[in-house]
């Protein structure tokens, strides 16, 4: 184990935690995106083959359902680095707040 100090910028922690907010939203979209195509295929599909092509049409909502559920899992999991790395920052931000005022409250210059 090592003893030497660790430094952490929040403001990194910031960046970090926005890129996630950001790759959620993109997956978001994406699978709203497969959602809404999907719902349009589904009904051409139908409409220029008739009912004998349902199955296809059913094949294809069930392997976009497993593509939406996938990134709808990581968009969840990009949300949830987002909140913990902006927790993180702005726990640090207070220990710092809180440790600059104790050195300050003792006569300490900052």
């Amino acid at each position: 184990m090592s003893s030497e100090r660790i430094s952490v910028d929040p403001e990194s922690l910031r960046v970090a935690a926005g890129g996630n907010a950001d790759a959620a939203s993109v997956l978001d979209e994406y699978g709203r995106a497969c959602k809404a195509w999907m719902d349009e295929v589904e009904e051409e599909i139908i409409r220029c083959h008739g009912l004998v092509s349902a199955p296809v049409g059913a094949a294809l909502r069930d392997f976009f359902g497993g593509v939406v559920d996938e990134v709808s899992a990581a968009g969840g999991t990009h949300t949830g680095m987002d909140e913990n790395l902006s927790a993180a920052a702005a726990r640090y931000d207070e220990a710092d707040a809180s440790g600059a005022a104790r050195v300050s409250a003792s006569g300490g210059v900052l």
